[in-house]
């Protein structure tokens, strides 16, 4: 049984309640560290990420282990009270059955006169009885009422424990802790991915292909977002020999965007992605996906010389790594503006840092994520992203000059001279910006 059929089997066994509930929770986290240390093995998951979620697990665990004590000792002090209920209705049975022995005659009279005593102490254990006897309808003692409900809320606890951390890991784990309602819930969940299957399975016939001819771009790219299957099936049967993109690939483009993206940029949006106005004087920077106004440009961007002088980075730490963040954010150098090309290598350079700019938006964006980190994480993060972005501007060399290739790229790029101007701004060079 592999592990995540024993995670379904535990999800079963949950929902169905019929279960020790904590037994089952420290199961389904054993499973889950073996599951973990598999991903490890695959390098599915890193080893700090591995070792932390290793460590919350074991934390949960110990968790539920004293939460488990304290259900036994209930469950053991309630045993007492029935264990105890038990012999007072012993005691009362017998006490009844000797009475009932005791006649109306005068010997019994006599007997009963001297045995007084003894029917006011069964007077009293019966009315003591009556006090914590357990009435299995209405559980009129109140202490084994209180004790029950402790219970219940210790079980719900446990139950809370594990749906918080089935939520915080969803990507890891079906498991779901829940109430009926909830279980109503996934099975319409249930029903409905069973219908979309079903659905995907209708073959669509090559008719709908045909009609995308007859219809613009927008429409087109609606019809194509109706779903997976038929979205894959026109875009199968609309390629760059049809009709239908002809006028867009007649048009001055760059190659490296998408069908999609150059769409976006064409017919979508009809305003500034700055100030949201209609556009004015049109600017389209393709290597970051935006159209702008023209005079947009200078209060959207930032140069990596002003995020380095201003005060973006002074609540950190001398040695932290937010001095590389400019790495990991999408960028564009003053020649790309004008429609040439620089080495990267050399526009990540100290002195060519007043001729890189950045969306300010992007970079807020990348400060939250950043903060948001642990510590010790932040040094791979900014090594992960700074390698993409790094990619990302080769690949754009690339496919601007298909006779770029990852062995002449370093030739071609180091034979290239570039001026380089030392009081460069965006305010001065608007005009010149394609």
């Amino acid at each position: 049984m592999t592990r995540e059929t024993k995670l379904k089997k535990f999800t079963r066994q949950l929902r169905s309640g019929k279960c020790d509930i904590a037994n089952v929770t420290n199961q389904y986290l054993e499973d889950t560290v073996k599951l973990l240390c598999r991903k490890l093995r695959r390098n599915e998951i890193s080893k700090n990420e591995h070792s932390i979620r290793i460590k919350e697990i074991e934390n949960l665990k110990n968790e539920i282990n004293q939460l488990q004590i304290q259900i036994k000792n209930l469950q053991d002090e309630l045993n007492s009270l029935k264990d105890e209920n038990r012999k007072l209705r012993q005691e009362n049975s017998n006490l009844q059955d000797e009475l009932n022995s005791l006649h109306d005659t005068d010997e019994n009279r006599k007997l009963r006169q001297e045995n007084s005593n003894l029917h006011d102490t069964l007077i009293g254990l019966c009315n003591n009885f009556g006090l914590i006897q357990i009435n299995d309808g209405n559980e009129n003692s109140k202490q084994i009422q209180e004790k029950n409900q402790e219970v219940i809320n210790l079980h719900r606890r446990i139950r809370k424990i594990l749906e918080e951390y089935k939520q915080k890991y969803e990507r890891d784990s079906n498991i779901v802790v829940a109430g009926s309602s909830k279980i109503t819930e996934i099975i319409e969940m249930e029903m409905e991915i069973t219908q979309k299957k079903e659905w995907e399975k209708i073959e669509i016939p090559k008719i709908l292909a045909e009609l995308g001819f007859h219809l613009d771009p927008k429409s087109l790219l609606a019809f194509s977002l109706v779903d997976k299957t038929t979205n894959q099936f026109i875009v199968s049967h609309i390629n760059t020999k049809q009709n239908f993109w002809r006028t867009y690939y007649n048009c001055n483009f760059p190659s490296y965007l998408t069908k999609k993206e150059l769409y976006f940029l064409n017919e979508m949006y009809k305003t500034c992605q700055y100030c949201g106005n209609l556009l004015n004087d049109l600017v389209k920077i393709f290597e970051l996906r935006i159209k702008i106004c023209r005079q947009c440009i200078v209060s959207a961007f930032i140069s990596r010389k002003e995020l380095e002088e201003k005060s973006y980075f002074n609540d950190f730490e001398g040695n932290d790594p937010i001095k590389n963040l400019f790495m990991v954010i999408h960028s564009v150098d003053c020649y790309q503006l004008v429609g040439y090309n620089m080495d990267p290598s050399i526009r990540h350079s100290d002195f060519a840092s007043h001729l890189l700019f950045f969306l300010r938006k992007d970079v807020d964006n990348a400060l939250s994520e950043y903060n948001m980190l642990p510590k010790n994480l932040r040094s791979e993060w900014i090594e992960k992203k700074s390698n993409f972005v790094q990619e990302y501007q080769i690949s754009l060399l690339k496919m601007k000059h298909p006779l770029i290739t990852d062995e002449n790229i370093q030739v071609i790029l180091g034979n290239a001279t570039f001026h380089f101007q030392d009081d460069y701004n965006l305010q001065d060079n608007l005009d010149y910006i394609l």
